[in-house]
């Protein structure tokens, strides 16, 4: 009985680990699309803005201006970004390929709304997880159960088998007890009855030896899966700290793109009202803007790497609830 309950418990831990590794990888595989979708629109908002730029250079390259350099330079700065955004592009189809199949529909088109996790970081509940309760803690922990079950069956083995037994019988001759046969259906079924009940004990002595050394094996692969169990903790406990310790940069990380954004927006504004007056060159203008390009695909895959640190340190406790509850509860700034 025990050594079945083990089992079960074993089965359910498996199922847990399962189900958790599905979830968090159709999470993760989710914030990838939405992390290659925002580089995306990031690469889209260049080529607008290049566009823009390249269509007034050649203005003043007509009207002599600008050298004529500046306007091949523009155009080459234009196919660069253009280029940029088709590789954009095809990593983000390539990571809508890769959620379709966590989802289990690959071969479907699947689109990613992004919404308030591209927006906003989220708000990082202050807990402290136990390693204990991960699925893969107690799935570890279900192989020791499993070894103590076997050797406690195997303790109470080596006693005697005590076996009910019991039997019945019935006769039906068609004779009288004088002999004489009665005629018609007397003797078809059975009129005199007979029972038998007992006990039988058995017991094999020499089974001692057998069972000393299965005790033995069973003991053997107790202590292996304590150990095993062991360096599981050991694993999730710094798996946790590792997640722990990405969520807090991560979140430095968000703070500091958004300055990062606004003062490449200013210095790109600057750059251009001086290329215009005729302060600086094109060069000067075109390091602005790709430092601007920059800014902007660190800004949106920022937040998006907050999320995914915080799955990571609930995929380490082995609940995702806490991921689940900030992605209901943040604020959808975009609206």
């Amino acid at each position: 009985m025990n050594v079945a309950r083990a089992g079960e418990h074993s089965a359910e831990a498996q199922l847990e680990v399962t189900k958790l590794d599905v979830e968090a990888n159709a999470a993760n595989a989710f914030l990838e699309a939405a992390a290659a979708q925002q580089l995306t629109l990031a690469a889209s908002a260049n080529v607008d803005r290049r566009e823009t730029l390249t269509k007034s250079i050649h203005v003043l390259v007509d009207n002599q201006l600008r050298p004529g350099a500046d306007a091949s330079r523009a155009d080459a700065e234009l196919a660069a970004a253009r280029t940029q955004f088709l590789r954009a592009k095809q990593a983000e189809q390539e990571t809508l390929i890769r959620l379709a199949e966590a989802l289990g529909i690959a071969g479907q088109n699947v689109e990613v709304a992004a919404g308030a996790l591209s927006s906003a970081a989220p708000d990082v509940p202050v807990s402290e997880p136990n390693v204990n309760t991960n699925p893969s803690a107690r799935l570890a922990f279900s192989e020791v159960e499993q070894s103590q079950a076997r050797e406690h069956a195997l303790d109470r083995s080596y006693v005697p088998q005590f076996r009910l037994q019991s039997g019945i019988s019935g006769r039906g001759s068609g004779l009288n007890n004088t002999g004489q046969f009665l005629g018609g259906d007397n003797g078809l079924v059975p009129d005199r009855y007979n029972w038998a009940l007992g006990v039988a004990a058995t017991f094999s002595p020499f089974d001692i030896f057998s069972l000393r050394a299965r005790k033995q094996i069973e003991a053997a692969n107790e202590r292996g899966a304590q150990a095993a169990y062991e360096g599981t903790i050991q694993q999730l406990t710094a798996a946790e700290q590792r997640a722990r310790t990405s969520l807090e940069t991560s979140i430095e990380i968000a703070k500091n793109s958004e300055i990062e954004l606004s003062a490449a927006h200013q210095s790109d504004r600057q750059a251009e009202a001086r290329y215009k007056s005729g302060l600086s060159t094109l060069v000067e203008l075109a390091d602005a803007q790709q430092l601007l390009v920059n800014a902007e695909s660190d800004e949106a895959v920022a937040k998006l790497n907050v999320w995914r640190s915080l799955l990571a340190t609930g995929f380490a406790a082995g609940d995702l609830t806490s991921f689940l509850d900030a992605v209901e509860k943040a604020p959808d700034k975009t609206q």
